[in-house]
């Protein structure tokens, strides 16, 4: 766990900064121009959604197999290679389908959306981007490496509100802002190219004799259902967005993408402490180490709860003065119930952290399609009949739906393979100091300025939960963390 937890601090570290653009962004930029910041979103959750078809399970892949194939003085057998011919040829498929398939896709949106539908050309092009970037983030994170990456990942904060302030002045159009995402993702791959050879690790000479047919096909049955999996996941979790945009409109996309922008930073370390622990992962389960496996699943899950629940709580606790204090407040309020939905399903996806990962690795990683498949069907059929009886927050509850049932099915499934499961009785004790600390600050008397409100609920809280916390030692790690962070200052 000590490579996870570094890698996974510091990755959460950069996550962090980029979300505190984020929050900067969603509190002051992006309500000051709901539809053009929900066009936008719309636009690049779109690109998420065809992304996974153009990798092809490649990510996966990478995770997968490299353990197989890693040998540093022959390059890893062109590994590399490999996965971006796989992207590559994918790509061209992928092309000739979009041409065929394009003007039903533009007649579907040209009642819907005049805005959609001139400028829907786009998400393919940063479908592709995207997709590239995934299957070198994969790769990159077999050596360990999650912070650089992750660090670029959230260059997106930083241009997005950039381009939506640029389009307030009236310095850029619409068009401007779709320029500048596309600018913003290019920039992204290229980076990761320079990176993986400042590692030495970009490394393209492919061993032929290496590959031989028998392991292409099972690679390429992996990467089917890997890909479909991948599919689910974004139908499970990007389509909420789309459907508002498709069934509500642009200005409803943008007061959700707002609450889900509060919501996201919940999630912030999920993807630190999955990007690194996966490949460990991967590697134990070769290994048939299960005892490894349980420990970086129930030490995930307890951590990643730990920090899920302070922040989930602190937003809900505040959340009615940080609508005060961003523009259109009346209409933001809209949002307030997604919050709390949205919310909820990703403190299950924290508490039950990598359950994914351990089907993904295993040899019944076929479970992991047939779940997610599952999943998004639902989720599809939940989006359709919840949004026209509760609007925004029905794609919400959706979610909320869906993930629950999908994250159960997994951890049922490993329980009854593995004998394993994430959760503890510290797991309860965290939840019981989670509610009481909750309920004590909620019935402090409201008074004052919102901004005074926010500190002060936010201070309060924070230091009886982490106390307390560390105090009964709930987590050992987070305790070694502290008190060994306090012991190196004080030897300063």
């Amino acid at each position: 766990m000590g490579v996870i937890k570094r890698q996974g601090i510091k990755g959460s570290i950069v996550q962090y900064v980029g979300t505190a653009m984020g929050i900067l962004s969603t509190l002051f930029i992006y309500p000051l121009a709901l539809e053009a910041y929900g066009f936008a979103r719309f636009i690049m959750d779109m690109a998420m959604f065809w992304a996974p078809f153009i990798a092809f399970g490649a990510p996966a892949l990478s995770l997968r197999y490299f353990p197989k194939f890693r040998n540093v003085e022959n390059g890893h057998y062109g590994f590399l290679s490999f996965l971006l011919l796989w992207g590559s040829i994918v790509t061209l498929i992928f092309g000739g389908f979009a041409f065929l398939g394009w003007d039903t896709v533009v007649a579907f949106y040209e009642e819907r959306s005049t805005l959609i539908k001139s400028y829907l050309w786009v998400s393919p092009i940063i479908a592709i981007l995207i997709a590239f970037t995934s299957i070198l983030q994969a790769y990159i994170s077999n050596f360990k490496r999650i912070v650089v990456p992750l660090l670029l990942a959230q260059l997106i904060r930083f241009s997005l509100p950039a381009a939506i302030l640029l389009f307030i002045y009236g310095y850029i159009n619409n068009s401007g802002i779709i320029w500048i995402i596309l600018l913003n993702y290019s920039f992204f791959l290229l980076a990761l190219f320079i990176y993986l050879a400042f590692l030495g690790e970009f490394k393209l000479k492919i061993k032929r004799s290496f590959y031989k047919k028998t392991e292409v096909k099972a690679m390429g049955v992996y990467a089917m259902y890997g890909v479909f999996g991948s599919m689910g996941s974004i139908l499970a979790t990007r389509i909420d967005t789309i459907m508002v945009g498709t069934m509500v409109d642009l200005t409803g996309t943008g007061i959700y993408a707002v609450a889900m922008s509060l919501v996201n930073i919940i999630i912030i370390p999920f993807g630190a402490v999955i990007g690194i622990a996966s490949p460990i992962i991967s590697q134990a389960m070769k290994d048939e180490n299960i005892t490894e496996v349980k420990e970086i699943y129930q030490k995930s899950s307890l951590n990643l709860l730990i920090i899920g629940l302070l922040v989930f709580l602190l937003i809900w606790l505040s959340l009615e003065d940080i609508f005060s204090i961003m523009r259109n407040t009346e209409t933001l309020r809209a949002g307030k119930y997604v919050v709390f939905f949205l919310g909820i399903a990703k403190l299950i996806d924290l508490a039950t952290s990598v359950n994914g990962q351990i089907i993904a690795f295993s040899k019944y990683f076929r479970v992991n399609f047939y779940t997610i498949l599952c999943l998004a069907v639902f989720n599809v059929i939940f989006n359709i009949t919840m949004i026209p009886i509760f609007g925004i927050a029905g794609a919400a509850i959706a979610t909320l739906s869906s993930l629950t049932a999908f994250n159960l099915v997994k951890l049922a499934f490993i329980q009854y393979k593995f004998k394993i499961q994430p959760f503890t009785w510290n797991t309860l004790k965290l939840f019981l100091i989670a509610a009481v600390i909750y309920a004590l600050i909620w019935l402090l008397p409201h008074y004052g300025h919102p901004v005074l409100m926010i500190i002060a609920r936010s201070i309060l809280f924070a230091i009886l939960y982490s106390g307390t916390i560390l105090y009964l030692k709930i987590s050992p790690d987070l305790n070694e963390l502290i008190f060994g962070f306090i012991n190196k200052l004080r030897k300063r």
